[in-house]
């Protein structure tokens, strides 16, 4: 969750519970309104979904390579012939590549 760099800093040199029970607070308020927003208004685009398969943490999944493949398909009027040959191979070298690192949930990837 971001709350900006003044307040991480103020929330990790305060020694205040207070401070750090409403972080937790706010941190659950988030979560909960995300769960509703997606009982509400439930994600129905096919292209945010597939999207979904870029995800790190999802590579090697048998379902990731079909959503993958999915994505292509909702592209493919978008891409010339060999940039959707290019893709497929991409999907699979990404799938298995060993030489890849193994993704960890704490290291950011827009760095």
């Amino acid at each position: 969750m971001f709350i900006g760099l003044t307040a991480s800093k103020l929330v990790t040199r305060s020694s205040c519970t207070d401070v750090k029970m409403v972080l937790v607070m706010h941190r659950l308020s988030y979560i909960k309104a995300g769960k509703v927003l997606l009982q509400k208004i439930p994600i129905n685009n096919m292209l945010l979904k597939t999207a979904s398969a870029v995800d790190p943490s999802a590579r090697g999944h048998s379902e990731t390579i079909r959503l993958h493949k999915n994505l292509l398909e909702l592209v493919k009027n978008n891409l010339s012939e060999e940039e959707v040959i290019k893709f497929l191979q991409e999907i699979y070298q990404y799938q298995l590549d060993p030489t890849l690192p193994h993704f960890n949930s704490n290291t950011r990837i827009d760095n």
